[in-house]
């Protein structure tokens, strides 16, 4: 005869009571009504598809135990299994990414874990929010690596998304600006766990060279308070200086073969701010080398109300042989207007 498991009686961070085993941290994660919807169509399918709870709008997962190094391979080797990454993984069109849930710094990551892309700025987003957490939570001792917690999704309803679009609501002024791989993102838009803005760079997409990534950044206009180059899951790779105008600095991670792409995110204070950057990739298996150079600089005009931006971008990449050197390059363009503007400068 089996033995019923007696299940506990627990309140979560909002006030609001669930049972489990244990009662465990919640990330509770706030549907941002009307522009978040395909990330929360992923998370949604994880939450509703875990046997973990009988709540369709929540899942308890298992941090990885690991740390440094034997954390970021076993991550990539959750997004290859997956299908986030290495030769199997799925094609997304520009402007998107691939979002796994559960995340691959989880045991239940990797093979079972459900792939959708979303927009890159979502990704953003979600992974910013999440380490912001997850960073509190083990700082105050509420959660140790190989710990379990709750992943909660409020606001929306989970067990109905694969019967009927996401319901469609009110868009938040949540998103200050976004334009090709460049975001501005509130404060209010991570609860209790930022005060500052989130300036989110995309500095590569779909890659998979192992090396070392190096960043070259300036600031031209405003400041930057602290920030990091970090993964998808939102994980402090390397941080960056705190820059005032006319601060330069370097900031460079090593990553393993199929890790995922990196971003920069800088929390400011400011609403105007410029920052140049560059980046140079070292591969540890080959001689080849590829470089990424790119302005981007936000503003926001308070006396109109209106501003005026374009996008554009010029990357090249090089591989040298015995018989060559094969260089590639390209710009693009593109207009969009609005209260805030991103403005991506051409470099030649």
């Amino acid at each position: 005869m089996a033995l019923a498991v007696r299940m506990k009686c627990c309140v979560d961070e909002d006030g609001d009571y669930f049972c489990a085993e244990e009662c465990v941290p919640s990330l509770i994660f706030p549907y941002a009504k009307d522009f978040l919807d395909e990330i929360y169509e992923n998370m949604c399918k994880g939450t509703a598809g875990s046997s973990s709870t009988t709540d369709p709008n929540s899942a308890i997962v298992t941090l990885k135990k690991d740390t440094g190094p034997a954390l970021r391979r076993a991550k990539a080797s959750n997004r290859r299994a997956a299908g986030c990454a290495g030769p199997n993984r799925i094609t997304c069109p520009p402007g998107t990414n691939c979002d796994e849930f559960p995340f691959a710094s989880t045991d239940e990551g990797g093979s079972g874990a459900n792939i959708m892309c979303v927009p890159s700025w979502q990704n953003d987003w979600q992974g910013t929010y999440y380490n912001s957490w997850l960073s509190e939570q083990i700082g105050l001792g509420k959660l140790a690596r190989g710990g379990q917690y709750r992943i909660v999704l409020k606001n929306i309803d989970c067990s109905k998304y694969m019967r009927r679009r996401l319901d469609r609501r009110a868009e938040p002024n949540g998103v200050l600006q976004q334009s090709g791989n460049t975001t501005l993102l509130a404060a209010s838009l991570f609860g209790n766990h930022s005060l500052q803005n989130a300036l989110l760079i995309d500095l590569t997409q779909d890659q998979d060279t192992p090396g070392t990534y190096t960043l070259d950044y300036d600031i031209s206009q405003g400041s930057i308070i602290s920030g990091a180059i970090v993964d998808d899951d939102g994980e402090y790779l390397a941080n960056v200086s705190a820059l005032s105008t006319g601060g330069k600095a370097t900031a460079s991670v090593d990553l393993e073969e199929d890790y995922g792409d990196i971003h920069f995110l800088g929390w400011t204070n400011d609403k105007d701010v410029s920052v140049s950057y560059e980046v140079k990739v070292t591969p540890g298996t080959s001689s080849t080398t590829t470089s990424a150079a790119q302005t981007a600089s936000v503003t926001r005009s308070s006396d109109t109300g209106t501003a005026t931006s374009s996008a554009s971008s010029t990357a090249t990449a090089s591989a040298a042989s015995a018989a060559g050197a094969l260089t590639i390059s390209g710009c693009v363009n593109g207009g969009l207007s609005g209260i805030l503007a991103v403005l991506i400068a051409c470099l030649i």
